[in-house]
């Protein structure tokens, strides 16, 4: 999950719902960005989509999609103030949809730089968490989704994500665990998990295979 775990990630992402918004502070919510199904994808990092783009003005917008994706390169190679000096002009300048991604990262940036607060509410980590997903650190991921799920224990979202960090780190009794929890509340969740590249390494499991619908329960049991 490389994008927005991170999720739409409709058929799977890690955007961002309108119901869940950062109170000035995604990690992974700022303004919200539409969501579709499940955990926050790499589509947070990827540019709107193409019918926004026509309906915000071609130039600007694909302008600032390019320099954001510039900035989130320098984000993934640590180069924090390139990214920042970009994430900023963006932050104050570039259309809603791409202003509202570069102020994550831009705190991302700032907190790596010690220079910002800590995320306090669960929104605020599971932004971060995505980011961090996002970014290939399933490890730093967990710390913060570990601190929204005890902070917001029934959201699927968070669930989702937290279980793809798992997943990441050979850990696959935590990720089948919370990956059943998003299933329960949300069912799409068990459709985007089947192509999530974040789970391949549970790909073999039984147990994630009846999860996902892609075994019977009677042959999950009955699998060695």
């Amino acid at each position: 999950m490389t994008g927005t775990r991170r999720a739409p990630k409709g058929g799977g992402s890690r955007l961002i719902s309108s119901e869940h918004q950062v109170n000035s502070g995604n990690g992974r919510r700022e303004k919200a960005i539409p969501r579709g199904v499940g955990k926050p994808s790499r589509d947070f990092d990827r540019p709107p989509r193409r019918s926004t783009v026509m309906n915000n003005g071609d130039g600007q917008l694909q302008g600032a999609v390019k320099q954001f994706e510039t900035a989130v390169s320098y984000f993934q190679k640590a180069s924090y103030g390139k990214a920042k000096e970009i994430l900023k002009r963006l932050a104050d300048t570039a259309p809603p949809e791409v202003a509202d991604r570069a102020r994550v990262h831009l705190r991302l940036c700032e907190r790596r730089s010690a220079t910002a607060a800590a995320p306090k509410t669960a929104a605020e980590n599971y932004l971060f968490g995505v980011a961090e997903l996002n970014a290939g650190r399933p490890e730093l991921a967990a710390g913060y989704l570990e601190k929204a799920h005890h902070q917001e224990p029934g959201r699927e979202d968070v669930c989702y994500a937290l279980a793809a960090s798992y997943a990441l780190q050979g850990n696959a009794e935590g990720a089948l665990e919370l990956l059943k929890v998003a299933v329960d509340i949300r069912p799409q969740n068990r459709f985007q998990a089947r192509q999530d590249p974040d789970f391949r390494s549970l790909a073999g499991d039984p147990r994630f295979q009846e999860l996902v619908g892609l075994l019977g329960p009677s042959a999950a049991r009955t699998a060695p």
